[in-house]
């Protein structure tokens, strides 16, 4: 038999021996196998406009699959053994894990995809050499795609506490919508706001901080140098009311009468405001302390505070403002807090980057630790819906994972990849909606109601799948229709 060539960067054989997948200059292609070890008929996979060819792993797994993780941040999995190749699954992961991907594996015989990657969980104790593997479950009916999007390059957007406003800055304007249907956002407003992050608005210190008063009629926007204030009683035409110097605001969180406003500073400590005082306002007392995330209890003048680039938790007692109390303080994460959430219960929810969310229930002056999740490297950011039935977070992999809440003890209920553009601001619309700002193109609404999601896939679904066809696709599962 003459030698045959062809030349591949990556390639692997189907299980039986009848296809291999190569990697030829940028393309991906099939080769059939002959009895005798020929390879004949080459067939292209079909590629999406935005492929590019360098591929990091590549592994043909059974049922004719194919998965590949490669540039431009995708884990992508085809059906290789139809007559037509066609494109099944595209799932995003962070552009430096995709790059660098150490392994990829199609499970035999289930519908999971294993990428094994260097994004590490982070922590003191963190060696090069770790790594994180995700697995998905391909069969998941969830949508891969969000319900809706308010379109926008660059927005930083709060949503108000009874889930009805949308507001803040899209494009450097100040916005305002409708979400009392929140899979239909209704543009209110859009007018000049005359309001900009730092110079490099892609650091930590140009971020743009927006809040919304507990009774929605106040927004306040914390920029570099200044937080501007506006009155919202008229959502369709929103009035600026006044701008104060501040320094380097991070964080912004209302007491819930709306009177206090706490302000976290980078570069100072947490200050005071009585945003009912006219004019210019002071600070009316200082909590000693930088933080990077701040939410204050409900019903109760104590301020959870989470230190900047700090592992520890704090409660202050402000009941008299200009004299601040610690009550306690928490070291129970082992590396850098990333956000504090809390419902409208008093369930108290923190993430770090030590691959952990955690919940608490303050007892009198003192934090009471109630649950340890274990997430997936670090954790950015934290979400919980008002009512304490949902949380969720983003973590570094780009994965939204959503739990339910029973008991303050959260079981994941959904995991939803949603890429690498997707930015560390995530929150909640009412129970079943979660609001995510992308990079640039939009802030995405997310429909979680899984029974809704099912029933829009029923619909067009055709006929209910038979016994006989149950059997032959799921040998191993008592049959159940979902439709």
């Amino acid at each position: 038999m003459g030698e045959q060539t062809v030349e591949a960067r990556r390639l692997d054989v189907a299980p039986d021996g009848r296809y291999l997948i190569a990697e030829e200059d940028g393309a991906l292609v099939r080769w059939d196998v002959s009895s005798s070890g020929r390879l004949r008929d080459r067939t292209p996979l079909p590629l999406p406009l935005d492929y590019h060819g360098y591929v990091s792993v590549l592994d043909y797994g059974d049922h004719g699959r194919v998965a590949v993780v490669g540039e431009g941040g995708y884990a992508r999995v085809w059906d290789a053994a139809a007559d037509e190749p066609a494109l099944l699954v595209e799932l995003r992961l962070p552009a430096w894990d995709a790059l660098n991907a150490d392994d990829v594996a199609l499970a035999p015989g289930t519908a999971a995809l294993a990428v094994a990657t260097p994004g590490s969980d982070a922590g003191p104790d963190a060696a090069p050499e770790d790594g994180t593997i995700r697995i998905w479950n391909l069969a998941d009916p969830l949508e891969q795609r969000a319900r809706a999007s308010v379109p926008a390059a660059r927005a930083d957007l709060d949503v108000s506490a009874d889930g009805r406003t949308l507001a803040g800055l899209v494009d450097g304007d100040l916005y305002v919508a409708d979400l009392t249907d929140p899979l239909r956002p209704e543009a209110l407003a859009r007018v000049p706001a005359d309001i900009a992050a730092g110079p490099d608005e892609d650091t930590f210190f140009g971020e743009v901080v927006p809040r919304i008063s507990p009774d929605g009629d106040t927004l306040v926007i914390g920029s570099e140098g200044a937080i501007d204030v506006f009155d919202l009683t008229d959502r369709a035409r929103p009035r600026h009311l006044a701008r104060w110097p501040v320094g380097m605001p991070v964080a912004l969180s209302f007491r819930s009468d709306g009177d206090l406003l706490a302000v976290g500073r980078f570069d100072g400590p947490v200050a005071l405001y009585d945003v009912t005082a006219s004019g210019t306002p002071q600070p009316v007392g200082e909590v000693p302390t930088a933080g990077s995330s701040l939410v204050f209890l409900p019903d109760r003048p104590v301020l959870a505070v989470a230190g900047t680039l700090s592992s520890v938790i704090e409660l202050w007692d402000l009941a008299d403002p200009r004299a601040p109390v610690r009550l306690t303080a928490d070291r129970s994460h082992t590396y850098q807090l990333a956000e504090l959430a809390v419902t409208g219960d008093g369930m108290l929810a923190s993430v770090a980057r030590d691959s952990t969310v955690r919940t608490w229930r303050v007892l009198g002056d003192d934090l009471l630790a109630r649950t340890v999740i274990n997430d997936s490297g670090d954790v950015n950011d934290l979400a919980v819906s008002a009512d304490g039935g949902r949380l969720a977070t983003l973590g570094r992999d780009r994965t939204l994972r959503v739990y339910r809440v029973a008991d303050d003890t959260p079981v994941l209920d959904l995991s939803i990849p949603v890429g690498d553009t997707t930015q560390d601001l995530i929150g909640f619309v009412g129970e079943d909606v979660l609001a995510v700002r992308t990079e640039h193109g939009a802030v995405d609404l997310w429909d979680l109601d899984a029974d809704a999601a099912l029933d829009r896939i029923c619909s067009g679904s055709g006929q209910t799948i038979t016994r006989q066809q149950w059997a032959r696709v799921l040998p191993d599962i008592g049959y159940d229709p979902p439709c």
